[in-house]
């Protein structure tokens, strides 16, 4: 690996430490010149950036960030920043940018969205994101397994769907029990510094290095999705004087997320996947098109689901192979419904499947499959939100919250079910804990909502809004999650014009693309989802 790689990856280097002898003379001179060029740095961001793609276009850089905020504690934890540089003529602030999760790595959404992002704003803006603590490219991470192996049998061992297995829910609370003594084992006391109210201590901190401003001056440009809005709502009863423009979009309820509940997502969720297959029923381009209405081919598709339950297909291609259970299909389709644009690779999928061909499944599909609340770090911060309680202690009460989100979400909910039973028995417990009732000046805030989203329901940007006083965007004829679910030029605009500082009211936008019909976007501008 390449020093620069190192910088920018793991640890900065530091310098030989080899002595030299200086005559005593030249000593204060070099020590002079030596200050004024650390000066010099500082005041140039105090960020070391270097490219890092391929194309030049985004720039890397490592920042060690406060570990507690506590006077007279000098600890710090180190973070991977990711940027595409603007035009700084204009003189406008850098726009911050959360993919979601909790668990998603802001420098891969730089990676993947950042220049497309950038072009939206005509390059006149920086679009910059991180990895928040405790999440992939930070140093420390939060790890609960001592090795890849470990972690691959526990994710073997934990049972999988709930409705997959007659002991599901006992082997899912404890396998989560082994992970959480895992936690408290392996990563030590960083725990206690996993939370997003840390993590937007670190957005203002790097926000006032970028800016050359103290923290309690500077405005910060924020645009967060899906956890990110979590995050963004956050920051803004932490830090409401230093909000400047901010959008969150694809908006969480933060009640029930910091109680640990995960219990009023998925109000839409049936009309989104109802959406899915009227869409291909409408649509000779969608594979699943032949097996006839909307009511007939959701009906086959839960035949093979019901299949593969009773009889796991085995598959394999080039070198490697497994067996297509019930969990491993059901969690294809589950991600595959975030994505209007990979309906149409879901559609394959599901026809190579009713064709009897399972081995060309296994060859081309391994892509529709991308959650992140699966990683160490993502857990830390949805339970150490929750200050380290779970409402879900046995296998009972597992059983009962996936009766409540049944009645939103018959499909989703044993899967949803699942992420606040994984707080059970978690060893920390942040201290620092959000005033969730503090009342702030939130104008300068847009809340995005689709029309029907999967699991971020519009009437919660609705709620959200009336509760800090900002404005909604509402995305008519959107279904998926978040705003870039389906194509809508108008939304495209009435988001940039806010992060520009346009306060015009956003009211309603129409989309652009239909699924199965309309070409779809190289990328999706998140990465991350619940």
């Amino acid at each position: 690996m390449r020093d620069e790689e190192t910088q920018l990856l793991g640890r900065p280097l530091r310098p030989s430490q080899r002595r030299t002898r200086w005559p005593l003379i030249v000593m204060p001179v070099v020590i002079l010149v030596a200050l004024l060029l650390i000066l010099q740095h500082h005041h140039d961001e105090e960020l070391e950036w270097k490219t890092c793609s391929v194309d030049g276009k985004i720039e890397c850089a490592r920042i060690d960030v406060p570990l507690t905020y506590e006077d007279g504690d000098d600890r710090t934890i180190s973070l991977p920043l990711a940027r595409v540089r603007g035009n700084r003529s204009a003189g406008n602030r850098p726009i911050f940018q959360n993919p979601g999760g909790p668990g998603g790595s802001g420098v891969n959404l730089i990676y993947r969205n950042g220049v497309r992002t950038a072009d939206r704003f005509n390059g006149t803006r920086d679009i910059i994101s991180w990895d928040p603590r405790g999440i992939n490219g930070s140093i420390p991470s939060m790890e609960c397994y001592a090795s890849g192996l470990e972690r691959g049998v526990s994710a073997g061992e934990s049972g999988g769907m709930l409705s997959s297995a007659a002991d599901s829910y006992e082997r899912a609370m404890a396998s989560n029990k082994v992970q959480s003594r895992g936690c408290g084992a392996i990563s030590g006391e960083i725990g206690n510094y996993i939370s997003t109210y840390y993590v937007v201590h670190d957005l203002r901190f790097i926000a006032a290095k970028m800016q050359k401003e103290t923290p309690e001056k500077v405005k910060v440009d924020y645009w967060g999705y899906s956890y990110g809005t979590l995050l963004g709502m956050t920051f803004a009863k932490v830090f409401p004087d230093n909000i400047g423009n901010f959008v969150v979009d694809g908006v969480a309820h933060l009640h029930d997320y910091y109680k640990g509940d995960w219990g009023k997502n998925l109000y839409d969720t049936e009309a989104v996947i109802d959406k899915f297959f009227e869409s291909c029923a409408a649509s000779s381009k969608c594979e699943l098109h032949k097996y006839g209405t909307p009511k007939q081919i959701r009906q086959r598709v839960d035949e093979l689901l019901q299949e593969v339950k009773k009889s796991p297909l085995p598959a394999f291609h080039g070198r490697s192979g497994g067996l297509i259970t019930y969990s491993r299909l059901k969690e294809v389709l589950i991600h595959a419904f975030y994505f209007p644009d990979k309906w149409p690779k879901l559609a394959h999928a599901l026809a190579l499947l009713l064709d009897g061909k399972a081995d060309e499944f296994w060859k081309n599909n391994g892509d529709l499959v991308s959650s992140t609340l699966g990683s160490e770090g993502g857990l830390a911060t949805a339970c150490g939100d929750a200050a380290g309680h779970s409402s879900i202690l046995t296998p009972d009460d597992l059983k009962k919250h996936e009766q409540h989100n049944a009645k939103q979400s018959p499909f989703y909910a044993e899967y949803w079910s699942l992420i606040p039973a994984r707080c059970v028995d978690y060893p920390f417990k942040p201290s620092k804990r959000l005033d969730l009732e503090r009342k702030v000046d939130g104008r300068d805030i847009l809340f995005v909502g689709n029309q029907y989203d999967l699991v971020t329901p519009q009437r919660h940007a609705v709620t959200y809004a009336d509760h800090f006083g900002g404005q909604v965007l509402r995305i008519n004829g959107s279904y998926g999650h978040c705003s870039d679910a389906l194509k809508s030029a108008c939304a495209v605009k009435r988001i940039t014009s806010w992060l520009d500082g346009d306060r015009s009211e956003p009211g309603y936008c129409g989309v652009d693309q239909i699924p199965f019909e309309s070409e779809s976007e190289p990328e999706q501008v998140f990465v991350a989802v619940y």
